[in-house]
């Protein structure tokens, strides 16, 4: 029946199915509004409200276009550019935009095999039935479980893989999406390391009538050095390029599924002296120096799940040492030298106030991780300090969460005027404390 309707008739009754599924389905409805919420914070209420409806409408008219298209009856609708960039064996790489079904689907219409990637849908029924629409021209689901030895013979055979990047994953590497931590497939990573496939970027968008599918140029990933670094880089990479994608047209992704709703341990990091060299009031790009060891250690905890927050006393500012302009300089560059060796961190909390000003802020009091918890979803009782000063050590004791003492910086002093549940030698070790503890993710 839905085959024989003229295109826009059966798209607008498809928006209006979406719209009407917005209003029987109440709890998808509150995940829509609040993931719009948490990702454009600086919208307002009537923007999230609209916003939600188009979403529940452009779902609809998806599912329609979805059939059609199948039946062979909305090719015509569309318009693909970049497909010469989908060499044979080339993966494609997308996530839950436009219309992410015709997105792949356009490959194998184009007369190749594709092998989409992914988890299945929950319900088995329907799940069999967008497996037998999605076969009509070609395209073979592969499950995320156990699939790369499967995924490898096909790129060896210069068959077509399609890897969905932004479906909710229980396991891969942590990464920010929208400024908040999920979990993302490295699958895509590490083909290209093991292989040197191109990875190509695809996504579609609505234009009137029409669909426009769009394959872009590949994706500059890392291939050389340590592994887990190129994994982080990659994967962050590919979501960068899907928030950005997303951010174009908020209205045409998938907002309905709980991408965030996993609660992750941390690891609150002091900053001079546990991984850069407390050389006093560090404010200078010149005098920041990063400990040994400290780059391998915190991938190795992010890839555990734990996210990582620095929480840093600067009193320097109230002391007139540097300024707040100054320190934000430095935090700029700290990250990007971070970010450079793929540690990513989800936040960082500074306090500018003396000693004798009593900023709830201030280490050992909790203010800032306070402020952390308002910001991420995090697991307290997961989690662990590490620092070299006795602040760092009450501030963990005074939450009531585990804390390593490196003896870095001033860790070989501070440690008689602390009592640490663990003792490290730098922030190598305490992370095998912490990986060694099984009290993590």
């Amino acid at each position: 029946m839905i085959e024989i309707i003229p295109v826009g008739i059966d798209r607008a009754a498809g928006r209006m199915l979406g719209r009407i599924s917005c209003l029987v389905l109440p709890r998808r409805r509150r995940i829509t509004a609040d993931n719009l919420r948490r990702a454009f914070p600086e919208k307002d209420a009537a923007w999230h409200s609209r916003m939600t409806v188009k979403v529940f409408g452009n779902f609809g008219a998806n599912l329609m276009e979805f059939i059609k298209f199948s039946a062979g009856r909305f090719s015509g609708s569309v318009e693909v550019s970049g497909m010469e960039r989908l060499d044979p064996g080339v993966v494609l790489l997308t996530g839950h935009i436009g219309n992410w079904e015709i997105t792949g689907m356009s490959v194998a219409a184009a007369g190749r095999e594709l092998y989409p990637v992914g988890r299945r849908i929950h319900e088995p029924a329907f799940d069999r039935i967008v497996d037998e629409l999605r076969t009509v021209y070609g395209s073979h689901h592969i499950p995320y479980r156990k699939s790369i030895r499967e995924i490898l013979s096909k790129i060896r055979d210069k068959k077509n893989i399609c890897v969905l990047i932004d479906q909710r994953m229980k396991s891969g590497l942590p990464c920010r999406f929208f400024n908040r931590p999920v979990w993302a497939t490295q699958i895509a990573s590490v083909l290209h390391r093991k292989t040197g496939v191109g990875i190509v970027p695809g996504f579609s968008r609505h234009a009137g009538k029409k669909v426009r599918v769009f394959y872009g140029e590949p994706l500059d990933f890392v291939t050389e050095g340590d592994a887990l670094r190129a994994d982080f880089i990659n994967t962050q990479r590919q979501m960068d390029w899907l928030e950005d994608r997303v951010r174009e047209k908020p209205d045409e992704w998938f907002w309905m599924h709980n991408f965030w709703k996993d609660r992750w341990p941390a690891v609150f990091l002091d900053r001079d002296g546990t991984i850069n060299e407390d050389k006093g009031y560090v404010s200078r790009i010149e005098d920041l120096k990063f400990i040994p060891g400290v780059m391998e250690a915190m991938r190795k905890l992010k890839k555990a799940g734990y996210l990582l927050v620095v929480v840093t006393n600067q009193s320097g500012i109230a002391r007139g040492y540097y300024t707040v302009r100054d320190y934000n300089r430095l935090n700029e560059y700290f990250l990007k030298s971070l970010a450079d060796e793929g540690v990513f961190i989800d936040r960082v909390y500074f306090c500018p106030h003396h000693p004798d000003d009593n900023c709830i802020d201030r280490k050992p009091n909790p203010g800032m991780v306070h402020s952390a918890l308002k910001d991420l979803n995090i697991d307290l009782k997961r989690s662990f300090v590490i620092g070299d000063k006795a602040s760092d050590i009450g501030l963990g004791r005074g939450l009531g969460i585990k804390t390593v003492m490196v003896m870095t910086g001033y860790g070989s002093d501070e440690i008689k005027k602390a009592s640490p549940d663990y003792t490290a030698d730098d922030l190598a070790a305490a992370a095998e404390i912490i990986l060694g503890s099984r009290c993590g993710a």
